[in-house]
C-alpha cells in the first residue's frame, strides 16, 4: 500500500476547509434570521453581524494556530478548519440559547431589585457563554488531533487546556473589539437604588399589566408597594387616558408623555427609540445630554414607554421592569415588574 504523500495531505486539508466553509455559510444564513439581528440599526448590531460573517473565520484561524503551538504535532490547517466551523456553530447556537438562558436565570437572579442585581446576571451569562464555547470547540479540536491508525494524539486534559487558553485569548480580543460599540450607561452612569424613595411626585400612580401577553390591569404608587389587581383592562385604561399615551407598551418609542405643569423646563426633549436605542434627554439650559440604555453582546435592555413627572423624573420600562430615573441626579430605581406603565397624577387622599 502506498504511503500518503504531501500532495495527499494538501488535498485532505483543502477538503476540510471546503466542508468548514460550506457549513459555516449555512449557519450564517440560518443565524441572520435571529431576532437579535433582525431589527438592525445600532453600531453593536453591525459589529455583531461583522463578527458573525467574517470574525468567526478569523478567530477560528487564530485559535487553530494557537492550538498548534500548544499541542506540537497537531495539524494546523485541519485545526483551523474545524475551529472555524466550531466558532460559527457556537455563535449560531448561542444566539438561540443565550436568550432562553436569560429567561430562566433572570427571575432567579434579579428578584425584585433587577437594576441593582443586573451585573450579577450579566456575569453569569458571560461565564455560561464562555463555558458553552469551550464545550462546543473541545470535541472538534480532539477530532483535529485524531489519527486513523493511532487514535487521539493527546490526552483529553491537554486538548481541554488548549481550548481554554485559546478561548481566553479570543474572548480578550472580542472584548476589545466590542467595547467601542457597546453601551452600558444604565450601569456605569446611573446611581442604582433598590427603591424609588427619591420620588418627587408623591401623587403619581402607575397602571400596568404583568406582561404584554395579558390585558389584566394593576395599580401601584411609587412608594415601593406591590401592584394590586383592579377591575378593567389595560388596553381600555390606555384608551381612556387619551392620545398622548398611544406609544406606551409594545416597545413603544418616540417622545415621552409629559406630566409636568405648563411652563419652561430645562429638560425639554425626552424620548426613547423605537424598538432599540436609548432613553435620551437634553437640558436646554446647560446643553447637557443624558443617554440611558444597555446594549452588549447577547444582552440588551432598550428603554421605552417613558413618562416625565414633575421634578424632571422619568418612569420608563426596560425588559419587563418599570424603573424611575432622576435626570438631575442620575439616580435610577426599581419600581415594579410590569409592562406598559401608564403613569397618571392622582391627588392623595387625606386619612379619615
Amino acid at each position: 500500500m502506498d504511503l500518503p504523500t504531501g500532495d495527499d495531505e494538501v488535498v485532505r486539508t483543502q477538503g476540510w476547509l471546503r466542508v468548514a466553509g460550506a457549513l459555516a455559510c449555512a449557519l450564517v444564513l440560518a443565524t441572520l434570521a435571529s431576532p437579535a439581528l433582525a431589527n438592525g440599526g445600532t453600531p453593536l448590531m453591525l459589529a455583531t453581524a461583522v463578527h458573525l460573517v467574517i470574525g468567526n473565520a478569523l478567530i477560528g484561524c487564530l485559535e487553530g494556530w494557537g492550538a498548534s503551538l500548544l499541542l506540537p504535532g497537531l495539524r494546523r490547517a485541519r485545526a483551523m478548519a474545524l475551529l472555524i466551523l466550531a466558532n460559527y456553530a457556537s455563535m449560531g447556537l448561542g444566539l438561540v440559547l443565550i436568550p432562553r438562558l436569560r429567561q430562566v436565570l433572570g427571575p432567579l437572579v434579579l428578584g425584585d431589585t433587577p437594576i441593582c442585581r443586573l451585573p450579577w446576571l450579566i456575569g453569569l451569562i458571560l461565564l455560561a457563554t464562555f463555558a458553552f464555547t469551550v464545550l462546543a470547540e473541545w470535541p472538534l479540536l480532539a477530532l483535529a488531533a485524531w489519527r486513523r491508525k493511532t487514535g487521539l494524539q493527546f490526552a483529553w486534559r491537554q486538548t481541554l487546556l488548549a481550548v481554554l487558553l485559546v478561548n481566553a485569548l479570543s474572548y480578550a480580543l472580542l472584548l476589545v473589539y466590542y467595547l467601542p460599540s457597546a453601551h452600558m450607561s444604565l450601569l456605569t452612569e446611573c446611581h442604582r437604588s433598590p427603591r424609588p424613595d427619591f420620588i418627587v411626585a408623591k401623587d403619581a400612580v402607575i397602571y400596568c399589566r404583568p406582561s404584554d401577553a395579558t390585558d389584566e390591569l394593576y395599580r401601584l404608587r411609587l412608594d415601593g408597594s406591590q401592584p394590586t389587581r383592579i377591575g378593567g383592562s389595560w388596553e381600555q385604561r390606555r384608551r381612556e387616558l387619551g392620545e398622548q399615551y398611544k406609544n406606551i407598551g409594545n416597545n413603544g418609542g418616540g417622545h415621552a408623555v409629559d406630566l409636568r405643569p405648563p411652563g419652561k423646563h430645562d429638560w425639554r426633549q425626552v424620548a426613547t427609540g423605537r424598538w432599540s436605542g436609548p432613553l435620551w434627554a437634553k437640558n436646554a439650559a446647560t446643553g447637557e445630554r443624558v443617554e440611558v440604555w444597555l446594549e452588549i453582546p447577547y444582552f440588551w435592555w432598550y428603554p421605552h414607554s417613558a413618562t416625565v413627572l414633575p421634578g424632571d423624573q422619568v418612569v420608563f420600562q426596560v425588559d419587563r421592569y418599570t424603573v424611575l430615573l432622576d435626570l438631575n441626579t442620575r439616580r435610577l430605581a426599581d419600581v415594579a415588574t410590569g409592562d406598559g406603565p401608564l403613569v397618571v397624577l392622582e391627588p392623595l387622599r387625606s386619612p379619615g
